[in-house]
Parts: C-alpha cells; sequence; structure tokens
C-alpha cells in the first residue's frame, strides 16, 4: 500500500507546445494553469487531438495524469520520443469515465512527448481540464487508520410556482487529514519539498491514495491553509499532518 503524489508539472518548462486542433479561446496554455473551470478544446467529432511538447532536450518523466471529458469508449495515449515523429516510446492511457486518467511507467528520457486524445465526447469536442507530465513521488507509509475525510457542499435551491424544485451546486469539495506517526527524515523531507514547491496552498496536484487496490482512484488536490506540520519527535523521527482539500469540476 502506498501515496503517490504528482506535483513537479514538467509541462510548466516546456519551450514550445503545439497542438494540431484547437477552438478560439480554449488553447493549450489552459491544461496547466491550475484552475479547472479553464480548459482546451480540441478536435471535433472522433477525429484525434494532439499536443505536442517540445523541451527543447531530453526531460525524464515516469508519470502522466489529466482531467479530461473522454468516457470509457474514449482512448488517451503517450507519445515520446527524440523526434518530433515521437515513435520511440507509446504509453496507453487507461481512461476511468469519471474524467481522470493517469499512467506511471518506468524513467524515460525525450526530447519530445506527445498527449493524444480520441473519441467521441458528449459535447462532440475533445476537453482537458489539466494535465501533468513529470515525475512522482511514492510513499510508502501509510498513515493512521482510521483516515480521517469530510465533504463539504453547497447548493442553491429553487422552486417553481408550480412546486418544480431545482438544486444546483455551488461547489463540493473532500477534506483529507493524514497523520503519519514516527516517519523517517528522509520521507519528511520529501513531503515538505512536495509543500514548498506547491507554495503551501496555492498550487493544486494530483494524488493516488491507494495504488494496489484502486489505480483510479486518483484525486486532485491541494493543500489546506497550514496544511502540513511536522514534529521532530526524536532524531531523524517525526510526526506528520497534512491536511489536503480536493478540487472538484463539473464538464
Amino acid at each position: 500500500m502506498s501515496i503517490t503524489f504528482l506535483y513537479k508539472n514538467l509541462i510548466e518548462t516546456a519551450t514550445k507546445i503545439t497542438e494540431n486542433s484547437s477552438r478560439p479561446h480554449y488553447g493549450t496554455a489552459f491544461i496547466f494553469d491550475n484552475d479547472l473551470n479553464s480548459v482546451y478544446r480540441g478536435t471535433a467529432g472522433n477525429g484525434t487531438s494532439t499536443i505536442l511538447f517540445d523541451f527543447g532536450s531530453a526531460v525524464y518523466m515516469d508519470s502522466v495524469a489529466c482531467i479530461s471529458n473522454l468516457t470509457t469508449s474514449g482512448t488517451m495515449v503517450l507519445r515520446a520520443g527524440t523526434l518530433s515523429s515521437v515513435g520511440d516510446q507509446v504509453f496507453g492511457i487507461p481512461v476511468d469515465g469519471f474524467g481522470t486518467s493517469h499512467k506511471f511507467f518506468g524513467d524515460q528520457g525525450y526530447r519530445y512527448w506527445r498527449l493524444d486524445a480520441f473519441g467521441q465526447t458528449a459535447i462532440f469536442k475533445h476537453q482537458i481540464n489539466e494535465a501533468f507530465l513529470g515525475k512522482r513521488l511514492t510513499i510508502t507509509e501509510m498513515p493512521s487508520y482510521p483516515l480521517e475525510n469530510s465533504i463539504e457542499e453547497d447548493t442553491t435551491e429553487l422552486i417553481s410556482e408550480r412546486g418544480q424544485k431545482w438544486i444546483f451546486f455551488n461547489y463540493e469539495r473532500e477534506n483529507f487529514t493524514f497523520n503519519f506517526e514516527g516517519i523517517s527524515n528522509s520521507i519528511e523531507n520529501g513531503l515538505y519539498k512536495m509543500y514548498k514547491y506547491c507554495r503551501k496552498n496555492t498550487q493544486p496536484f494530483f494524488m493516488n491514495l491507494n495504488l494496489d487496490d484502486n489505480t483510479n482512484n486518483i484525486r486532485y488536490v491541494r493543500f489546506s491553509d497550514k496544511g502540513f506540520l511536522s514534529d521532530e519527535i526524536t532524531k531523524n523521527i517525526f510526526d506528520i499532518t497534512i491536511e489536503l482539500i480536493e478540487e472538484k469540476w463539473y464538464n
């Protein structure tokens, strides 16, 4: 059992991003802007939308994740290569039908990486809310059980003159609290680096709660305000509390 975090998004370092198709006001800048409400939209119908990332030189990655509108009948593929034809590596990305997709693989280094989306969608256009390319941080020490989580909802209820009722979701979020007891200095250092890189609660990231039991259980989260507490109980041994908030989206 383990928890996996995807937080250092190398898409931000790409020297050039080229798409084969995009809609006005829905360009590729929106796939890594940390905002689930802004989106990239590509090819209409059953065609393939491709996004090519040129990093200028080889970059090493072992993970991809994204939030899209593809259903289980759709296909998502990550390709990589030394040339822009990206013919050296191909990784199929499972699509769970709930919007989240990810693939973990061995460390690979290439200059060019390309994300392909294929298949029909409800709006007849491929849409990507957020995407991640980079390296994962895996924590093999599990937090204390039971895991603490809670769900917050805010809704608006409207009732017509005939008594018909509508309920609209303003927002929904799930809160997680992880308590790690007696963990090593190396694990504490890795978690603190993630907290610092994410500028505390500023930058969201992807999290997989338990890859062994549920490969599709991937969340888009951010730290809560003051969401990282570390206490050195003995030399190089720490108790840590992490508080996370899941970002929600509605395609």
